[in-house]
């Protein structure tokens, strides 16, 4: 036997098992119509098989018009299989009931005439090789047209399926299909005179794999399940050939009982490999739960954005009223106030302003969770921003006994930027080193290294212990030691500044040496 009869071979035992298979899993729609299909795969290689066997030219000539109906009926089988598969079949049925007519008509033709196959001649080192008959080249592009149509509505349901599994089945159907056709296509060019042999005559069994895998509904799991059965089925055909060309009562014997024990061990390794599939697809059931679970989090995390966000609308308009008319009442706009009265206005003004502020990061937040931020890049000097807040916070840090230094250099330092948004952020950092340093100083500059532009803010605080920092950025984040200084901080303020840097392709780091040793904050920004 020759290596392209035993590709026909190994392509026909392989088809008849996914048939077997596939049929006795659930006579549904689907699996009808891929039983059709992969008996005509199985006749046609089946009939090749016999043929590249054959001795003499009438053998020859018989087996090639049988793989040939075979291959007349693999396109209309095909296509009413991937319409099925796709829930399409009602939709396609007048095409497919037109190409199976259309291939009645060649099936007809190729026992009756020499239309299809006009004769047998030797080529390369086959004895018999068929000669198109004049409508051949019809029928390949009947052939052609009909794979086309096939991958477009595998492409087509693959872009518009939501369901995974089934994108993941379509996308093995889809890809089978190029494997499998380009393998067996390679047959067509000796049919032409092109000099190349049929070598990818067995990708058809890695075709008739991929196909059977996706009809049985199997995943990505189970393709044990498909190997073992595979396997069994492979040793009971030999072991039954065995028995059956047994050359006495004795070896018959030993043939009939190793068959039985092949059958059972059989049985018994699918079983316990369906069991373990079973556990797995239970898993994976579970794992599907717990996606719609987590999809139905996402959607309550939107609903509670949104909320927050019309929230958050609605308060800031009181809050500026309240501090607007606290400020009329300080500037003794309405008249003279007492000094008891003073106070109880300043802390009204300044837990008001601490509540806009606060508002003001949640609105940030929310715009940013929903991408509706809005940024407006323009080229900005950074030295000059940043020694500008620095200037305008001294006075804070000096009311608590801290020295504030900016660290001059008399250098341009350009970067491009949201001089609102970059201003709230170093405004921020700098603030938080003002709460959190009890004595000391804060030092403040900006330097080139390389092509980015460092803002560093160091202070002399309360440190950050190393297990914080690696949370520190994070929504709703406190460092322990800052809840015992600053009791009203959200922890939103890093996460915002964050957000806020790398919008603009930067970056924002910390490091402390620990509690009590003071920190330092460096913001990184692309230079102009």
């Amino acid at each position: 036997m020759n290596s392209f009869a035993l590709t026909g071979l190994v392509n026909g035992i392989v088809s008849i098992f996914f048939c077997l298979l596939v049929y006795s899993r659930n006579k549904n729609v689907v699996n009808k119509t891929f039983t059709s299909f992969i008996l005509m795969v199985a006749l046609w290689s089946l009939g090749y098989w016999q043929w590249q066997s054959a001795t003499n030219s009438l053998n020859a000539l018989f087996w090639i018009k049988i793989f040939t109906v075979g291959s007349i009926f693999i396109p209309p089988t095909f296509f009413h299989w991937v319409t099925s598969l796709v829930n399409q079949e009602k939709k396609y049925r007048k095409y497919t009931f037109s190409i199976y007519a259309i291939s009645l008509v060649f099936a007809a033709l190729i026992f009756k005439t020499n239309l299809i196959i006009k004769s047998l001649e030797p080529r390369l080192f086959f004895d018999y090789w068929p000669i198109p008959g004049s409508l051949y080249s019809v029928y390949i592009g009947l052939y052609f047209i009909v794979l086309c149509a096939v991958l477009y509505t595998l492409g087509k349901n693959i872009g518009a399926n939501a369901n995974i599994t089934e994108k993941r089945r379509l996308k093995l159907v889809f890809w089978g299909t190029i494997i499998g056709f380009s393998g067996g296509a390679t047959n067509f060019l000796l049919w032409y005179g092109i000099p190349i042999p049929p070598y990818g005559n067995f990708l058809v069994s890695v075709g008739a794999l991929t196909w059977g895998y996706s009809a049985a509904k199997y995943n990505l799991f189970n393709s044990k399940v498909i190997a073992t059965e595979f396997f069994a089925f492979i040793l009971w055909l030999v072991f039954l050939v065995k028995l059956l060309i047994s050359s006495g009562i004795g070896d018959f014997v030993i043939n009939a009982a190793i068959l039985i024990i092949t059958i059972i061990f059989g049985i018994l390794l699918v079983k316990s490999v369906n069991d373990e599939i079973k556990a797995k697809e239970k898993i994976e059931k579970l794992a599907k739960d717990l996606e719609k679970a987590n999809a139905r989090l996402r959607e309550l995390d939107k609903q509670k954005s949104e909320f927050l966000s019309f929230a958050t609308h609605q308060l800031r308009s009181p809050l500026t009223a309240i501090k607007g008319y606290a400020s009329l009442i300080q500037e003794e706009t309405f008249g003279k106030i007492e000094r008891p009265l003073r106070e109880a206005v300043d802390h009204i003004f300044q837990a008001t302003e601490g509540m806009i502020f606060m508002v003001e990061d949640f609105l940030n937040i929310s715009r940013i969770e929903q991408g509706r931020m809005k940024y407006e890049f323009e080229d900005l000097d950074i030295t000059k921003l940043t020694e500008e807040i620095a200037l305008e916070m001294k006075p804070v840090a000096e009311k608590k006994g801290l020295e504030l230094i900016f660290n001059k250099k008399d250098e341009l330092v350009n970067v491009s930027a949201d001089p609102g948004k970059l201003r709230q952020v170093i405004a921020n950092i700098v603030d938080n080193s003002i709460k959190y340093t009890q004595k000391g100083s804060i030092n403040v500059h900006v330097e080139k290294v390389g092509m980015k532009a460092h803002i560093i803010i160091k202070d002399t605080g309360i440190g950050i212990s190393e297990k914080e920092i690696e949370v520190l950025f994070e929504k709703f984040s406190r460092a322990k030691n800052a809840n015992r200084i600053n009791v009203t901080g959200t922890g939103l303020g890093l996460y915002l500044a964050k957000k806020i840097i790398e919008e603009h392709k930067g970056n924002i780091v910390v490091s402390s040496e620990g509690e009590g040793k003071g920190s330092v904050f460096e913001i990184e920004l692309p230079l102009k």
